[in-house]
């Protein structure tokens, strides 16, 4: 909870300093790494937070949140295809997730799939229009240039 008030605070530094220190008490728990990787993609360091991701995907294998952050650190390092896998499995655990599919139109629009990114964004505005995903997908539709619903 501290972690997350250090990042409501816009001091993500503090934030994983936190996360570090509970891991040291508790390495394998993947709501913690989860937490962490989050973090590590704000600051902009995909890899460690792929190596947090694959340890809570190896405790807790169905987290589907893990497998769609994981996808955003591959497009953060420009690892499409392999983004496309851990979206693909999210979105077989949870078909109609909003994150999965909002993190889905940004690795289509990545990979020149305008009118897939668009669908997929779209779908999570009909699904989850005040949430996260949804801010996402509105970034992502005007990043297009798409005209928003």
């Amino acid at each position: 909870q501290a972690a997350q008030a250090w990042l409501l605070a816009r001091d993500p530094n503090r934030a994983l300093s936190l996360q570090t220190e509970a891991l040291k008490r508790r390495p394998r728990d993947a709501d913690f790494l989860i937490d962490r990787a989050m973090v590590r993609l704000d600051l902009k360091q995909p890899w460690e937070a792929v190596d947090d991701l694959n340890l809570a995907l190896e405790v807790a294998p169905r987290r589907s949140e893990a497998l769609v952050f994981r996808a955003a650190a591959y497009r953060q390092i420009g690892t499409a295809d392999l983004a496309e896998e851990d979206i693909a499995r999210a979105l077989t655990l949870r078909p109609d997730a909003p994150d999965a599919l909002a993190e889905r139109g940004a690795v289509k629009a990545m990979k020149g799939d305008k009118p897939g990114a668009r669908a997929d964004w779209l779908r999570v505005l009909a699904l989850a229009p005040e949430s996260a995903a949804g801010d996402q997908a509105r970034a992502g539709l005007e990043q297009i240039d798409v005209k928003k619903p």
